[in-house]
């Protein structure tokens, strides 16, 4: 088992089910890191004495790890060790100096909705193609996740027609000559 400390948007429960069904998870936090998520995606964490990364601590199996690990690659978050009261831990994260904070919760939660769907996509491609080619793919990747979500959470459009089709009367007039 390998113990690895994830923050948003890595830790929503749906994505651990995906990567690793057998995964023991307890919420947690680590003194003297901040973390946040970039736009497109990605968690960040950096080294700031004043804050406490909040997240969830999961012990993964081998496979679950690995599933971890190539998703985190492809959406450019390597895993790193780091040493969390006095033991090595790792953690999924891009490592930033300066960073901006994202306390907008509904963002976070959106981010978190698109990576499920994205790790959905990218672990299906999971042993047919190399990490490089789908981070290459990634910003088509996160496109059409971001539109599953959208689609998933957004009201129907209003822009249709009540009138149905067999009301519309459809006339075809002859092409001219020129």
């Amino acid at each position: 088992m390998v113990q690895v400390f994830l923050t948003a948007p890595f830790d929503a429960p749906d994505l651990i089910e995906l990567l690793c069904p057998t995964a023991t998870v307890i919420p947690g936090s680590v003194p003297g890191f901040r973390h946040g998520s970039s736009p497109d995606g990605a968690p960040w964490i950096a080294a700031d004495p004043s804050h406490v990364a909040d997240g969830i601590f999961a012990e993964l199996d081998e496979e679950g790890f690995d599933r971890l690990s190539f998703l985190a690659q492809v959406l450019d978050a390597p895993g790193q060790d780091i040493l969390i009261e006095g033991r090595p831990v790792w953690v999924f994260a891009r490592q930033y100096r300066e960073h901006a904070d994202i306390d907008d919760m509904a963002f976070v939660n959106a981010r978190r909705a698109m990576v499920y769907q994205a790790a959905d996509e990218i672990l299906g491609y999971r042993g047919r193609l190399a990490v490089p080619e789908l981070a290459a793919r990634r910003p088509m990747i996160l496109a059409r996740a971001w539109a599953r979500v959208t689609a998933q959470t957004s009201a129907p459009s209003e822009k249709r027609s009540a009138q149905p089709a067999s009301d519309v009367a459809v006339t075809v007039e002859p092409a001219s000559s020129v």
